[in-house]
């Protein structure tokens, strides 16, 4: 009895987990790879990568990635463009606002345009900051009817980010870019205008 019940759970465990990881996909299954491809090529178009002698403990030929200084500008919005759509995808789109990257050069004489700077270097810095929204929730009465308000309104719940959701989309962020310096903000978006809307709309029906 004991074997056939151990069976029995082994089974329901294994088409549990079959079942989140179909729908657990990956970010690039669920969006256009070929649009992040083209992004990702755009983007190393302004980087030159570059062989040099690094001296550590011994003589070790290492790639530097270098940019010009014109083209920071255009690399910051190839980032911001790529950051977004990454973002929107775990966020809805409606959840993001505010996202700036911006690359600094620091002692940087940007008139000397063939200058090239490494990027990994204390000169080269990239700044990422982006404010995104929490979720709301409908509430529900005992049963299981919307909690309306005295104004006609559904009363809904606010569910801010976590501080480990905060963690992680920085960790996303300084995987795709790299060493940066990186402000993820979890800002309440007022949304009475959208809730209006909702609200008139489905009493209408």
């Amino acid at each position: 009895m004991k074997v056939r019940l151990g069976f029995l759970l082994l089974i329901i465990f294994v088409m549990l987990f079959c079942s989140c990881k179909k729908n657990n996909k990956t970010f690039e299954e669920n969006n256009d790879k070929e649009i992040l491809e083209a992004l990702r090529q755009e983007m190393m178009s302004y980087v030159i990568p570059v062989e040099k002698e690094v001296y550590f403990l011994e003589k070790t030929p290492k790639k530097v990635n270098y940019i010009a200084p014109k083209n920071k500008d255009k690399l910051a919005s190839k980032y911001r463009e790529y950051l977004l759509k990454v973002l929107q995808s775990i966020f809805t789109e409606d959840r993001i606002s505010d996202l700036i990257v911006t690359i600094k050069l620091d002692n940087i004489n940007l008139e000397n345009f063939d200058e090239e700077i490494p990027i990994d270097s204390n000169a080269y810095r990239i700044i990422v900051s982006v404010n995104i929204d929490g979720k709301y929730e409908f509430k529900y009465d005992e049963k299981n009817r919307f909690i309306i308000l005295p104004d006609g309104s559904r009363e809904r719940k606010y569910i801010p980010i976590s501080d480990n959701e905060l963690i992680k989309t920085e960790a996303i962020i300084q995987d795709i870019i790299g060493n940066a310096n990186i402000i993820v903000t979890n800002i309440r978006f007022d949304r009475t205008g959208q809730f209006i809307a909702e609200d008139t709309a489905y009493f209408k029906q």
